[in-house]
């Protein structure tokens, strides 16, 4: 296995920067798809996406490839066709990649056009998402989100394997929410990430968005090695290889803690 094995992850977010030098032969166009205009031009206009994938190209090997998905514009504006081109975009990337991340918070305010019900939000939610997750062993990947309280959406739904963030000295961000599906806290906190608007320019900034891409990139490692293991099995090897933080054991701000394969 190794490096030879090519490992697939849709990132599901505002597109990416095609040309950014820190994408150069590692992005899979094939399946890159825009939800919006129904065509392939995923370009970035936003900048989310470049960034959050840039963390994936910048700590993974050549063999791992990113499949930009786009289904918006841009962040917090989230409306129900919005969920729509969220479930659809992982139907069809479904069986066809290893990993998909989901990295942006979607808060239970922004869903209240639905309804102000929290059962009836988390109903639908999970509704869309679990019967994909029933039929595949992909792996979904999605970022605690930093608005600072209880984990909000994907992250509180069923099967989601969530980040938190952390900053250098493995402390967690004021604002990196918490829960139990918190699995793993990586780094999130004052990170270099590519800029969408300069082809060979980097931005400093912080969220756990980008631990989201460290724990994808952490399984396409283990995947990479491993190519047949499942689910359980590769959550077995990072929990083996993470540093316990905060209380003894798994906890809802740190999960098993930060991983570390050294």
């Amino acid at each position: 296995a190794g490096i030879d094995t090519d490992i697939k992850i849709a990132v599901i977010d505002t597109g990416i920067n095609l040309n950014h030098e820190v994408f150069i032969d590692r992005v899979d166009t094939s399946l890159a798809k825009n939800y919006i205009t129904i065509d392939n031009n995923v370009e970035d206009t936003n900048g989310h996406g470049t960034e959050v994938a840039g963390i994936i190209a910048e700590s993974t090997s050549s063999n791992v490839k990113i499949v930009p998905i786009k289904v918006m514009n841009d962040l917090h504006n989230y409306d129900f066709n919005t969920m729509y081109r969220i479930k659809t975009a992982i139907e069809d990337v479904n069986n066809k990649v290893d990993i998909i991340v989901i990295g942006f918070e979607i808060l239970s305010s922004e869903l209240n056009y639905y309804s102000t019900d929290e059962n009836e939000k988390s109903e639908l939610l999970n509704g869309f998402f679990q019967p994909v997750f029933a039929s595949s062993d992909v792996l979904i990947v999605c970022s605690s989100g930093d608005s600072s309280g209880s984990l909000q959406y994907p992250a509180s739904l069923n099967n989601m394997l969530v980040a938190a963030s952390v900053d250098k000295d493995n402390q967690r961000a004021s604002d990196s929410c918490f829960g139990d599906n918190v699995l793993f806290a990586l780094p999130g906190v004052d990170l270099k990430v590519p800029d969408y608007s300069n082809n060979s320019g980097y931005v400093t900034k912080s969220s756990s968005d980008y631990s989201a891409g460290f724990l994808a990139s952490s399984i396409a490692l283990v995947k990479s090695e491993n190519p047949s293991y499942n689910k359980e099995q590769i959550i077995n090897v990072l929990k083996d290889n993470s540093i316990d933080l905060g209380d003894s054991g798994k906890d809802n701000y740190y999960g098993y803690g930060s991983i570390d394969f050294n």
